[in-house]
């Protein structure tokens, strides 16, 4: 088992390593920085949040609504969907997904979701999946985890939409 602690870990490290887990395995692959860590303060208000956001996200965010983009939340039969949406934006990428598809996701769901800890939201337009992202949620913390897109239709922004029902639920 790897443990990926919240930011501020030090208060549940010294548990973890007491319990016998180590800061490093050496069998564990090498660590790859996160690049695209964003962190929101989310106990402010809603209007709060996207004041503070460039005004062309927030416009991104109308155009999104106007467009005929929706957001819904996900079920367990739609991992399959996320898996293949994740596949398609590695695949544009140049890159591998760094996840099992199949039964991993479909696992992590049934770990997670049923607890509340897990959520899939999809952007849609005309009933197309246009894009997913999965949000593990535990305590005071909300994580974006993976993403997946079909890359279609980037006039609806279905991203930027996908993003802001993301902040608005955690």
């Amino acid at each position: 088992l790897a443990v990926t602690l919240p930011y501020p870990s030090y208060f549940t490290a010294g548990d973890l390593e007491a319990s016998g887990f180590s800061v490093r395995h050496e069998r564990l692959p090498s660590v790859t920085p996160m690049t695209a860590t964003i962190t929101l303060d989310l106990t402010q208000e809603l209007e709060a949040i996207q004041a503070k956001m460039r005004s062309s996200t927030r416009n991104h965010i109308r155009q999104g609504q106007r467009r005929g983009a929706t957001i819904r939340e996900g079920k367990a039969e739609d991992m399959t969907t996320f898996d293949r949406l994740l596949a398609n934006l590695c695949e544009r990428r140049g890159v591998r997904p760094n996840i099992p598809p199949g039964e991993f996701t479909r696992e992590l769901w049934k770990t997670f979701a049923p607890g509340g800890y897990l959520k899939l939201f999809m952007a849609e337009r005309d009933h197309e999946v246009l894009s997913t992202v999965l949000v593990f949620a535990m305590g005071h913390w909300a994580r974006a985890w993976r993403v997946g897109s079909s890359g279609r239709c980037p006039d609806a922004r279905p991203n930027e939409l996908m993003w802001w029902e993301a902040i608005k639920w955690a």
